[in-house]
């Protein structure tokens, strides 16, 4: 999707430490309430994602890197006036797509990647990249190892419903997923399975 939009000058933006800090902060609260470890701030990771948000502002389109090896997030604001954003707000927004997601069917969606990128079980470390003309924004995520791997059973591992510890279960009632014999996890699964279907059925 291409952003037809008049600029007068550009400027290339690093992300500032409290950006970086919010940025990550609002990751990991999102994370404990999934049952997933925290990330940590990956140097490396911000330059590449920094390199790729200056990619996106200088052609004015939305679109993922080459770097098959890295999970990744964009996010996009536009404004007819001079604007600021906070760490937190791009992840809220990404975060947002829970609302989309059915934990009854665990898999990959394009109207819920970014939420499952952002609680991925097994991602390690983070990246950030902020790039803006003053009325544009662009904010790359990056994340090792990359989520959304649609393989059998990785989003059953990796997305779990909220109130889950981070051992697999929460307030009691989610079950480990950590068992060493391959019949006890397939049954542990298809059981979760069962819970979060009940917990998130839609009211009417």
């Amino acid at each position: 999707m291409a952003f037809h939009i008049s600029v007068t000058k550009m400027r290339k933006n690093m992300a500032d430490t409290d950006f970086e800090r919010e940025f990550l902060e609002a990751h990991n609260a999102y994370r404990q309430d999934h049952g997933a470890p925290p990330l940590t701030l990956s140097r490396e990771l911000s330059v590449s994602a920094q390199s790729w948000a200056d990619h996106l502002l200088a052609i004015r389109m939305l679109k993922h890197s080459p770097q098959s090896d890295k999970g990744e997030n964009i996010f996009c604001m536009q404004s007819s006036r001079p604007m600021k954003i906070s760490g937190k707000q791009p992840v809220e927004n990404w975060y947002n797509e829970i609302k989309d997601y059915n934990f009854s069917r665990p898999g990959f969606t394009p109207n819920t990647g970014h939420f499952t990128q952002v609680v991925w079980k097994d991602t390690k470390e983070l990246g950030v990249g902020i790039a803006t003309d003053g009325t544009t924004i662009f904010v790359v995520g990056q994340y090792v190892p990359p989520g959304n791997m649609n393989v059998q059973s990785y989003f059953e591992r990796n997305v779990l419903p909220p109130g889950s510890s981070a051992k697999g279960g929460g307030g009691g009632s989610w079950l480990i997923f950590t068992q060493r014999n391959n019949q006890r996890w397939i049954v542990q699964v298809q059981k979760v399975k069962i819970q979060a279907k009940i917990l998130f059925q839609p009211t009417s």
